[in-house]
């Protein structure tokens, strides 16, 4: 994919002016030589008037210029082509008088003006100033031939073509080195501000796009010695995440020797030739490629690679451009993991690491928004340490505390990742069952009262907690509501007897709900509580 932004790419006026000044200053030089000439004694009046006049014109073009011209330039292009079109018609006059003249003065002066045209103008614009000049040239040759006339003839449009391709790709080289630097600084100040990893995974795409010529670029991270493409974008389409393995491939090197790779055409590169080809996006072999490792200190982060259709679509102008994009990157990345594990344990209890009470309360309420838009159930369990107070008289809070930990640890092992766990207060948790039937919420409780059972909390003789459920929509239509029910029939649990659960799996029948499937459950395992 040809990247549109770098055919627009302009030099600036205060670039091209410091550019196109040592040529100023030679046709200055070359203007005053010729006024002095104008007073030598030794020519006739004729000649030194056309010799004043030309070197007076000399300065005036420079002045209007620098005055008038310059300035504009740069927009207007009508100005350009009335630039080029007066420089052309003055280089043609020089030529044609060229007899009254110093020797050499109108062929310097045609070349200076030239290399001026070449950094101001395009390429279309020198060639019609050389066209223009050349018209004098050829003139005076048919008019007055000679051998020098013809060494001109000759050498005037070889040095035009030349001084046009050469400028020509010289700007566009500056410009583009320019515009790269730009693009660095821009991503360098858009990333210090972005502590969200999606928003820093989208900036280096656009800081990609906007630098150089790739058809395909993709920023992976590192999980378990695998590359999670977290951004994959392939011939004008973005694609889905996936992951590979690093074994034999290009992104394994990058990552495992820590440093940059670009290889200009995978077809002749024996190095290459030895790694897996894993073809990600379209089903395209790309023939130039590039990668650079993202690190921060010694963590590595993953890697991020560029990819185009044909050979040698990049330099090592543009390897140098990515190694600064992936350095600012890794950097922005490894301080939204940071922004996102210090935001992940705020809204954590610190001793147990369930939810605190405050996001649990805001995860619920999320919960039942989505519940009333997809018309799903919520079911919710509220549990107590039996005699907890024991366990601290009697150990110390050492002890206690490790118990409530013990306790949340084995319920995360026991729920799925998408249910809600959190600490109310005290020995008090929490637990919300999105989509889950109370039938179903009993096996959970009961699932929890036998692993805790199996977890030596404390002597056997004493059972260790109680459980309370309620269920949305049926029993209460808000989180509070389905809270305070919650917490009245744990209450009834501990004067059963403790260690119960109320209401107990019989009692869901009255609603006509399904019974518990446990095959609908264990499709999704116990997982701990994701930490998203």
């Amino acid at each position: 994919m040809r990247n549109p932004a770098l055919k627009a790419i302009h030099l600036t006026y205060q670039e091209q002016r410091k550019l196109v000044f040592p040529a100023v200053i030679a046709l200055a030089i070359l203007s005053t030589i010729t006024l002095f000439h104008g007073f030598s004694t030794a020519i006739s009046n004729g000649v030194r008037f056309i010799n004043l006049l030309i070197g007076v014109i000399g300065f005036l073009y420079i002045i209007i210029n620098f005055i008038f011209v310059y300035p504009g330039i740069e927009k207007r292009n009508f100005a350009r082509w009335a630039f080029v079109t007066v420089s052309g018609f003055l280089a043609s006059a020089m030529f044609f008088l060229d007899v009254f003249l110093l020797p050499g003065f109108p062929l310097l002066f045609a070349i200076i003006v030239l290399i001026n045209i070449s950094i101001l103008t395009s390429r279309w614009q020198i060639y019609l100033f050389a066209f223009l000049a050349y018209s004098g040239l050829l003139f005076t040759t048919i008019t007055t031939f000679s051998f020098e006339f013809l060494i001109q003839d000759i050498s005037f449009p070889l040095i035009a073509v030349v001084t046009a391709e050469t400028m020509n790709g010289f700007k566009h080289n500056l410009a583009l080195q320019l515009h790269r630097r730009e693009i660095i600084n821009k991503v360098a100040r858009s990333l210090s501000s972005s502590l969200e990893e999606h928003q820093v995974l989208a900036m280096i795409g656009t800081a990609i796009q906007s630098a150089m010529d790739a058809d395909t670029y993709y920023v992976g991270t590192l999980k378990n010695n695998r590359i999670h493409l977290e951004l994959l974008f392939d011939d004008g389409q973005f694609f889905p995440s996936q992951e590979y393995s690093l074994d034999d491939t290009l992104s394994g090197w990058v990552i495992t020797h820590h440093q940059s790779l670009l290889i200009n055409d995978i077809r002749k590169d024996k190095e290459s030739a030895r790694f897996r080809r894993s073809v990600v996006g379209q089903p395209k072999d790309s023939l130039s490629w590039m990668g650079t490792p993202l690190e921060s200190g010694s963590r590595m982060i993953g890697m991020v690679a560029v990819a185009a259709y044909k050979a040698n679509a990049f330099s090592s102008a543009d390897l140098e451009v990515l190694e600064n994009i992936a350095k600012q990157a890794s950097m922005a990345l490894d301080n939204a993991s940071q922004h996102t594990q210090v935001e992940y344990q705020t809204r954590l209890d610190s001793l147990t690491e369930a939810y605190n009470h405050g996001y649990f309360l805001k995860s619920l309420s999320q919960a039942f928004e989505d519940a009333h838009l997809f018309n799903h159930t919520i079911s919710l369990i509220m549990l107590d340490i039996d005699h907890f107070k024991d366990y601290n008289d009697k150990y110390g809070h050492l002890v206690g505390d490790q118990v409530l930990r013990e306790l949340a640890e084995t319920v995360q092992h026991t729920i799925k990742n998408t249910d809600i766990f959190g600490r109310w207060g005290g020995e008090e948790f929490t637990i919300a069952l999105p989509r889950a039937t109370g039938a179903q919420a009993v096996h959970v409780a009961e699932r929890i009262r036998q692993a805790l059972h199996d977890l030596v909390l404390t002597d056997r003789n004493n059972k260790p907690i109680s459980q309370g459920i309620a269920v949305f929509p049926f029993e209460a239509t808000e989180p509070f509501g389905l809270i305070d029910l919650a917490d009245q029939r744990l209450f009834t649990a501990k004067e059963r007897g403790r260690n119960e659960i109320e209401p107990r799996a019989d009692f869901w029948s009255a609603y006509n709900l399904p019974l518990f499937d446990e095959h609908q459950i264990e499709v999704d395992p116990p997982h701990p509580q994701d930490p998203s």
